[in-house]
């Protein structure tokens, strides 16, 4: 029987503890997870398709959901935090635009405005690093008030499906801080209540929401659905506890470049 162990027990009170191989290992799942949202299936097999997408969507909210955790009485100031996040992704970001737009490049046909715009995750990838911290920023500025951005994130989330927001091409769903703060905020909850992940009554009541909301989700799995808030945080429980039992794949969670 796998022991129950309190989040703040787990060596989780101060930001070198938290690097456990548990933690990593987690990483490494998401991180394999985000392969799938990257490199869709194009084949003939729809059930294949369906779990592509389904894997694809759940790497982003438990990056979010860890990001929270960590998040939670971190004292860091909000200037070190945007160098620490956008440093990085200015540099990956105008390497990552040359290769994808390497031909408008050599005939010098590129506007600044697209390059800005690509860094910040319209149209690319990186809206996760602007997404993030505009989440840190609203957790840090309405930290009493957390129920109420819960409640204009599920808001956002529902009225995105619905295709009623106005999206354009400098403000998409993808970079909607509010379209992703559930999960940032269930992560903030999870550390503030020391919640424990290793229950194996929690395990087994977010399997089963898991495989019940998937049940009745009649729709292609994509981030923007009420389900998919649902399926993520459950997914996470779960791939929380799948982790606990895997005792290797932490080199993949704590790689750096």
């Amino acid at each position: 029987m796998v022991p129950v162990v309190r989040l703040k027990e787990f060596s989780m009170q101060k930001i070198e503890k938290e690097k456990s191989d548990l933690i990593w290992r987690l990483k490494g799942i998401a991180i394999f997870t985000v392969f799938f949202a990257h490199v869709p299936y194009n084949g003939p097999y729809e059930w294949i398709s369906y779990i592509y997408n389904l894997l694809g969507m759940l790497g982003v909210p438990s990056f979010l959901i860890l990001s929270g955790f960590f998040d939670y009485n971190n004292s860091t100031n909000l200037i070190k935090t945007a160098r620490n996040l956008f440093v990085p992704v200015l540099i990956w970001g105008l390497i990552s635009y040359f290769l994808a737009n390497y031909i408008s490049l050599l005939s010098l046909h590129v506007q600044v405005l697209d390059v800005l715009k690509w860094i910040y995750g319209c149209g690319s990838w990186l809206y996760f690093v602007p997404v993030l911290f505009w989440c840190k920023i609203l957790s840090r500025c309405f930290d009493r008030y957390y129920y109420i951005l819960l409640l204009i994130s599920l808001m956002s989330i529902y009225l995105t499906a619905k295709n009623i927001i106005p999206y354009n091409e400098y403000f998409t769903a993808y970079t909607n801080p509010f379209n992703f703060y559930v999960y940032f905020q269930t992560g903030r909850i999870i550390r503030q209540n020391n919640i424990e992940l290793l229950s194996v009554k929690l395990f087994l009541m977010s399997l089963a929401v898991c495989i019940i909301s998937l049940c009745a989700w009649s729709e292609t799995p994509s981030y923007f659905s009420l389900y998919s808030v649902v399926v993520s945080i459950c997914s996470f429980v779960v791939l929380y506890r799948i982790a606990y039992h895997i005792k290797y794949g932490e080199e993949v969670g704590n790689y750096r470049m």
